[in-house]
């Protein structure tokens, strides 16, 4: 089959704060285990508004916002899109979408359902494409997010152990936080549940950087 995946995130300037979060992740992995795993396939990892060849079989679209223009609104391939939530669309006093939002999210909901297929990463995440853009259970399909091969139990030395204790300052057993400070992320919660087992939080983001001016 010939495959176009587009990685507009991993290239676009625009989209730069993309790369480092878990869509730019995603489509990472997605673009290496593809080749990889299916190498049998032809592979075209394009950009919005590059050209593409004629014989395409099926174009994926990776990320999905619903507010701003991630879908084509005409498209001639078979497509397949990837929602990994509707957060904004749940929340809509946490994540007001103005006028233009309102217009943008009318035709991206039409665009999804022009689709051929639709992956998204839960059951709830499912439940909330049929509640709020009106598709066919049928065409949704749950394929739940795996670690990347980089997160694995490291066999290193118990000296090399305690020097990376002393660098950061960490206690032997904690509960660590990789990612940003948002609403969603629901982080009074999370406080509030590592209190309770008595171990101590350590988060890692750049958001939760403290600058100095």
């Amino acid at each position: 089959m010939n495959i176009a995946l587009d990685i507009t995130p991993l290239k676009n300037s625009k989209s730069i704060a993309h790369r480092v979060r878990g869509t730019g992740f995603y489509i990472e992995n997605l673009k290496s285990s593809l080749l990889q795993y299916f190498p049998d396939n032809k592979y075209i990892f394009f950009t919005r508004g590059e050209k593409m060849p004629k014989n395409i079989d099926l174009v994926h679209y990776p990320y999905f916002e619903p507010f701003f223009l991630t879908l084509p609104i005409f498209n001639k391939y078979k497509t397949v899109v990837t929602v990994h939530d509707l957060t904004p669309l749940v929340f809509p006093k946490e994540f007001p979408s103005g006028l233009k939002g309102k217009v943008k999210w009318k035709i991206q909901k039409q665009a999804l359902r022009n689709a051929d297929g639709i992956i998204t990463d839960s059951e709830c995440s499912k439940r909330d494409i049929i509640k709020y853009a009106g598709i066919n259970a049928s065409k949704i399909s749950v394929v739940y997010l795996a670690a990347g091969e980089e997160f694995k139990k490291v066999q290193s030395s118990k000296f090399k152990v305690q020097s990376l204790r002393k660098k950061y300052g960490l206690p032997e057993r904690f509960v660590l936080y990789v990612g940003d400070v948002t609403w969603n992320k629901n982080l009074p919660r999370l406080v509030e549940a590592v209190k309770k087992i008595n171990l101590t939080l350590v988060m890692v983001g750049s958001a939760l950087v403290q600058k100095e001016f």
